[in-house]
């Protein structure tokens, strides 16, 4: 039922899917079969979310090794492929990466518990995963924990979001192949995980008139047409 419900949201969204729908493609004809052995959908995220994390476990534990064993494991690049990489290996018999789908919007959209729950319960189930994020955030310089481990989690997305654009549109480009696009995502994620937290820090003043909300709480009733001051779009019928 795990591998249906995760397919399922990364296909049609984690919203648009019912319990029902899930029901159905695991092959059940009990409507209430999700509720009965997750209790509720979040708790059907959860699951696929720690099930996928386990199940991801053993290869990031050898690779870290490997990369003790040379040498290397302080290197934020090999860090940051001992995270990302281990992606690749969950894809669907049609070559696609539904995990990637479904993480992108699990942690994006969906992940109510707070950092705290997570990290324990990442602890328990993946302890080479929570390790590794504990050392990619340490990498960030001049902010946070939470800002530093946001910066690791925006990496992270940057290779799924590359992943899924080759699953979409990359495989059918015959000038693209896989490992040059991951390969370009993860040197944008070096570089995003290192850039210096401080740099060009005024630089958002240089638009904050344009943007009521950006350095202050959101002016959530204003459109960004009405904010700069320009006509909304007008809309005409024939």
């Amino acid at each position: 039922m795990l591998l249906n419900a995760e397919r399922l949201f990364a296909t049609k969204g984690i919203g648009a899917t019912s319990l029902r729908e899930i029901a159905t493609a695991a092959g059940t004809s009990n409507n209430n079969a999700v509720q009965y052995h997750f209790g509720s959908k979040a708790a059907l995220l959860n699951a696929i979310y720690f099930h996928r994390i386990a199940c991801l476990e053993p290869i990031r534990s050898e690779m870290l090794a490997r990369a003790e064993e040379r040498g290397v494991a302080a290197a934020p690049a090999v860090l940051l492929q001992i995270l990302c990489l281990p992606h690749v290996s969950l894809a669907a018999e049609d070559g696609s990466h539904p995990y990637a789908g479904f993480l992108v919007q699990y942690v994006t959209r969906h992940w109510h518990e707070s950092l705290t729950e997570v990290a324990r319960e990442t602890q328990r189930v993946a302890p080479t995963l929570h390790d590794l994020v504990a050392r990619l955030a340490a990498k960030v310089e001049g902010t946070s924990d939470t800002l530093a481990r946001a910066r690791v989690m925006l990496c992270n997305l940057m290779f799924l979001n590359a992943l899924l654009r080759w699953d979409n549109i990359g495989r059918h480009a015959s000038d693209l192949s896989l490992k040059a696009v991951l390969d370009d995502a993860l040197t944008a994620a070096r570089a995003a995980l290192c850039a210096p937290s401080n740099e060009d820090a005024t630089a958002p003043d240089l638009f904050a008139d344009l943007f009521p909300g950006l350095l202050s709480q959101p002016a959530a009733s204003l459109t960004h047409c009405e904010a700069v001051g320009a006509p909304e779009p007008r809309v005409t019928t024939n």
